[in-house]
């Protein structure tokens, strides 16, 4: 049993149309709406591809995206929508698993290159991590597929393309107050990667001048354990990883050190630390260890505040 009424007769496509959902990654923050698209793809470009409809079945987890709507007003389709389907998939189309149809006008084939991008859909961000993908199948009948103009011929390609919604960086724990009077505070901008080669830059400003350090990060939890008798708070669950020794620009006794670290440019898979990738769908609580050989405490080093966040695909 189709879906979709195959009303369109014509030349057979030569090949394959891939459906891809984008961005790859994005950030946003809890309670905003984000986009996704569904673009068909022509993976033999410039061969030319031919479609007349397009199944597509969505899945995200419900509890951390909440689905609002899907535009396809880019296109002039004839069909577009959440179809009733034999297998009740669209009964609910907010519960983490929906069918969305598209189909061509009688006689007007869709034919790619450039790529179309055939819908959007938009959804409110409710946790951190949140990932859109296709399915391949659900229930007796539904399946994503592409259909060609050729009767009950499938064309479909790769759907294994996934958009991840990531958070921002969420800052958490108390720095240590130095010998100078320095709290060294982290922040980060970008988008986590386990594959990017660079783009999420972890910063710690006010850090005690001159000093050397390293920024330390586990994927164990939170904690907040004091550091010997300093104001100082371990915030990273161990085991940890480290990363490369550094010195903290600025003046020797003042508070205008920073010390930067690309974390994507430390652990890609083709980087100078791959070993320290955690992979994607980690959740990192890092933090900046440095040198302060004049505290009053019985540590001679302090410690920065804390940033938890989820590393990407």
């Amino acid at each position: 049993m189709l879906l979709i009424p195959l009303l369109l007769l014509g030349s057979v496509s030569p090949g394959q149309v891939d459906l891809a959902l984008g961005p790859q990654v994005q950030g946003a923050a809890i309670g905003s709406t984000v986009e996704v698209t569904l673009t068909a793809v022509a993976p033999f470009a410039p061969t030319l591809e031919s479609f007349t409809a397009i199944d597509a079945i969505l899945s995200w987890d419900p509890a951390k995206l909440l689905f609002i709507e899907a535009d396809a007003a880019a296109y002039p389709w004839f069909v577009a929508g959440f179809l009733t389907d034999p297998d009740g998939i669209n009964t609910s189309i907010t519960d983490g698993e929906a069918l969305y149809t598209l189909l061509a006008a009688p006689g007007a084939p869709v034919v790619i290159p450039p790529d179309l991008d055939a819908v959007i859909f938009r959804f409110t961000v409710l946790a951190d991590g949140g990932v859109v993908s296709l399915k391949a199948t659900s229930g007796a009948f539904g399946k994503t597929r592409v259909l060609s103009t050729a009767v009950n011929r499938e064309i479909t390609g790769d759907i294994s393309a996934t958009a991840t919604i990531l958070n921002p960086a969420v800052s958490y724990c108390t720095p240590g107050t130095s010998a100078n009077g320095c709290m060294a505070t982290l922040s980060a901008v970008g988008l986590s990667s386990a594959t990017a080669p660079s783009g999420f830059v972890v910063t710690a400003a006010n850090v005690e001048g001159n000093k050397s350090g390293t920024f330390f990060f586990g994927d164990n939890g939170r904690q907040a354990n004091s550091w010997g008798s300093g104001t100082s708070f371990q915030c990273v669950v161990p085991p940890v990883r480290r990363t490369l020794i550094q010195m903290a620009t600025g003046a020797p006794n003042t508070c205008d050190g920073l010390m930067i670290r690309d974390l994507n440019a430390l652990w890609c898979p083709t980087c100078i630390k791959p070993a320290k990738n955690p992979g994607a769908g980690a959740v990192i609580q890092i933090q900046l260890w440095y040198r302060d050989p004049f505290n009053t405490s019985n540590q001679t080093t302090s410690l920065s505040n804390a940033l938890e966040f989820t590393v990407g695909p």
